[in-house]
C-alpha cells in the first residue's frame, strides 16, 4: 500500500464514528491526526481500492478490471500494472484499458496483450503480438504503449490471417497463446479512436 503513498505513510485503519458509521483513516509519520478517506484524492483512493480487489480476487474463478488505472498519478500506472500481473499467478485476470502507459509497463507484453481494433465491416477483432519483431522494436522503445504513439504498432502485430474471432462482449473466443510469467495475465488494449496515419517506416 505504500507504493501509492509518500514514503511517511504507515497504515491504513477504520475507525467507528458514530452509530452504524465506519470511516477509513490513512495515517502518516509526519502528521500528528490520521487523515480521513474523504480528504484523500481520487488517485489514491482509487490505488487503495485497487489493493482491496487484488487481495479479495486471490481466490476467485476469475478477475477483470475495467481501466484500472483511470485517476492514476502518472507514477502509478506502472504499479498498478505489477499488481494485477501478481494477480495473475493467483487467478486468471483480464485487464482493458486504452492506457499506453501501462501497456509500457507489462513485463512480458507479448505473451499477455490482445490488441482489440475494428476491421473494415466494423467487427471487433483481437490480434497477439509478434514476439520476434516486438523484441527487435523494443530495443529503441519504452513498450508496446510508445510503439503506439509513434505509429510503430501494426509492425509487431502477429500475421492478420490468425486474428481471433470476438464475441459480442468484446473478449477474444479463440485461442489464446500460452503464458508463462505471470501464467493467468491478459491484458486487452483498444484505441480511443480510430486513426488513418499510415505507420512510418524503420530505418
Amino acid at each position: 500500500m505504500s507504493l501509492g503513498f509518500r514514503g511517511d505513510f504507515s497504515d491504513l485503519k477504520t475507525r467507528a464514528t458514530g452509530v452504524g458509521r465506519i470511516e477509513l483513516y490513512a495515517y502518516f509519520q509526519c502528521l500528528p491526526d490520521p487523515v480521513p478517506a474523504r480528504a484523500l484524492s481520487e488517485g489514491q483512493l482509487a490505488f487503495i481500492l485497487l489493493v482491496a480487489e487484488t487481495m479479495l480476487a486471490e481466490r476467485c474463478s476469475i478477475a477483470a478490471f475495467d481501466e484500472p488505472e483511470r485517476h492514476f498519478h502518472p507514477s502509478l500506472v506502472a504499479r498498478a500494472a505489477g499488481l494485477l500481473e501478481a494477480l495473475g499467478r493467483s487467478c486468471p485476470v483480464i485487464v482493458a484499458t486504452h492506457a499506453d502507459a501501462f501497456l509500457d509497463a507489462l513485463t512480458t507484453p507479448a505473451e499477455s496483450a490482445l490488441l482489440l481494433d475494428l476491421d473494415e465491416h466494423r467487427a471487433t477483432r483481437a490480434r497477439h503480438v509478434d514476439a520476434a519483431e516486438l523484441a527487435t522494436w523494443l530495443a529503441d522503445y519504452r513498450g508496446l504503449g510508445d510503439l503506439r504513439t509513434q505509429g510503430m504498432l501494426p509492425y509487431v502485430i502477429a500475421s492478420v490471417d490468425g486474428a481471433d474471432e470476438v464475441g459480442p462482449s468484446g473478449i477474444a473466443a479463440g485461442p489464446t497463446k500460452s503464458s508463462t510469467s505471470p501464467p493467468n495475465f491478459s491484458s486487452l488494449w483498444a484505441p480511443d479512436v480510430a486513426s488513418d496515419t499510415q505507420p512510418r517506416a524503420r530505418s
